[in-house]
């Protein structure tokens, strides 16, 4: 996957969460600490959107947040942040977001659940 690329990441124990791949190049430091993956698949560097946190990923753990936003972005929990993680991807790819997409997030970024 590109740098810059929209996806959904999984870490064991967590939720699918929206994060951006980032670029090798721009985070030496990082890739010197890159895991060997089992596949000898080269990891991908991502960052996840609201905690801004940095993690190494299996490429079969990243999927392309466009094709999967309904599937992930439904169910589950919608605390710690993860409207605002969906609305940061979705905007980076100009989807805008509403209120009925499942996020509770609307098109200003306002969260709807926050009252309920």
């Amino acid at each position: 996957m590109r740098p810059g690329t929209q996806v959904w990441a999984k870490v064991e124990g967590y939720r699918w969460w929206p994060a951006v791949v980032l670029d090798p190049a721009d985070h030496r430091d990082e890739m010197r600490d890159a895991p060997k993956m089992p596949d000898r698949s080269k990891p991908v560097l991502v960052r996840f959107h609201h905690t801004e946190d940095i993690g190494f990923m299996a490429p079969s753990k990243v999927l392309d947040f466009a094709e999967h936003v309904r599937e992930k972005s439904a169910g589950g929990k919608k605390g710690g942040g993860f409207a605002q993680a969906v609305a940061a991807a979705k905007a980076a790819l100009g989807m805008g977001t509403d209120a009925s997409n499942g996020t509770g997030v609307d098109r200003e970024g306002q969260n709807q659940n926050q009252n309920q």
